[in-house]
């Protein structure tokens, strides 16, 4: 009989009607396009024009419909472009370590340029080499252009400005092993003034605040949060350890160093590579504050040590070189010159107890014509002047 059988209704015209009412009120899907785009996707609706929504609802089906048209453009646009590329509905995938990290940081914001008719925000699009992009395209060059965000294929993240589909501009960057950068880009490298921090186990943050690495209260924040999560099990310390400076030297083949893995460097950069002024903090938090030339400590300097030794002076390949001025915490002070890490040249050496030593030195050991003075029992000054070969006295002058 069914629900318009001639029983329901009054007449069999009544019931048709009835019928003709149900089915153009019937709800149905508009697929808007093949790819799974979830929820924005699938649209209800009823032809029923009488029927009344709740404000909340349409403004929802608004949204959800200029969000789909918006889509299909960029979908469309996309189409056209050269690159090879799939189009995916939804944030590009991060690691649980990059999402960590970007979670406890300071949130800082970023403007993307302003939407032209040759730049237009895209959704996510896996593109080259693996990686995920999302943002701003110049749809004339197809490359990504302004700002936007990249993951790569090997999990590291970069939000912030492109130019021809490279990082150009200030931007920050995750890595999934820990790494953290913030700065400038050029041509995809580091340039210009930025701050990297790398993960250690023991991350020297006490010794960091305590001797004023950072003056900017921003960047002292991002520091301690930084401490805190490197000590996740997620991120493992890559940096080796090791001794460095003048006490040391001798224990290392002549023209090696030994200097520790750092885990801070603020300053400028050049090519991808530390240059110019900048300050960088070891692992076992001694701190370098000075010049740089190709990723190394070159030019002037002051490097001190985290047990309280200090030199100021001249650097070349990570070394003390040149002129300068080295201070032990007990006393002793060594001015003059240093040739590969060793004290070299002419040079002049202060003990606590008023000894000294003033002459020519090779190898970090006095050498040449040199000049001792000793302090007897009775406080008198005795003068030894002599030729010195690797610290031992071979011959005295008048």
């Amino acid at each position: 009989m069914g629900n318009y059988c001639s029983c329901v209704f009054d007449n069999l015209q009544d019931g048709k009607i009835q019928e003709i009412e149900e089915v153009i009120r019937e709800r149905v899907k508009i697929q808007a396009d093949p790819l799974d785009i979830e929820p924005i996707s699938v649209y209800m609706y009823s032809l029923n024009t009488q029927a009344i929504w709740p404000s909340d609802t349409l403004l929802k089906s608004n949204i959800r419909k200029l969000i789909a048209i918006k889509y299909l453009k960029a979908v469309k646009i996309l189409q056209g472009f050269a690159i090879k590329h799939m189009i995916l509905y939804g944030p590009p995938p991060i690691s649980e370590q990059v999402l960590e990290l970007e979670r406890e940081l300071p949130q800082i914001s970023f403007s993307a340029l302003k939407n032209s008719d040759n730049l237009i925000m895209m959704p996510t699009v896996k593109i080259r080499d693996g990686g995920y992009y999302e943002g701003q395209w110049n749809i004339c060059t197809e490359q990504p252009e302004g700002f936007g965000v990249m993951v790569y294929e090997d999990d590291t993240k970069y939000v912030g400005l492109f130019r021809d589909g490279i990082k150009s501009g200030y931007g920050r960057m995750f890595r999934a092993d820990g790494v953290y950068y913030e700065g400038g880009f050029k041509n995809d490298l580091f340039s210009g003034k930025g701050i990297i921090l790398k993960p250690y186990k023991d991350f020297p943050l006490n010794k960091i605040v305590k001797r004023g690495f950072f003056t900017i209260e921003w960047e002292t924040m991002v520091l301690k949060k930084y401490a805190q999560i490197v000590k996740s099990d997620i991120f493992c310390g890559n940096c080796n350890s090791g001794r460095s400076g003048e006490d040391n030297a001798r224990t290392h083949k002549k023209n090696e160093s030994a200097w520790q893995g750092y885990v801070l460097y603020s300053g400028n950069y050049f090519k991808g590579l530390k240059h110019g002024k900048g300050m960088m903090c070891f692992n076992d938090g001694s701190i370098y504050n000075g010049e740089f030339v190709g990723n190394m400590m070159e030019g002037n300097g002051v490097f001190e040590w985290a047990d309280g030794k200090k030199y100021t002076g001249n650097w070349k390949a990570n070394r003390l070189h040149g002129e300068g001025v080295y201070a032990w915490p007990d006393g002793r002070e060594y001015k003059g010159c240093y040739s590969s890490g060793y004290r070299d040249g002419y040079g002049m050496f202060k003990w606590p107890d008023g000894k000294d030593y003033v002459g020519e030195w090779l190898n970090g050991n006095m050498h040449g014509i040199g000049t001792l003075t000793t302090i007897d029992k009775n406080g008198q000054r005795c003068l030894i002047k002599a030729i010195w070969e690797d610290g031992k006295k071979k011959k005295m002058l008048n």
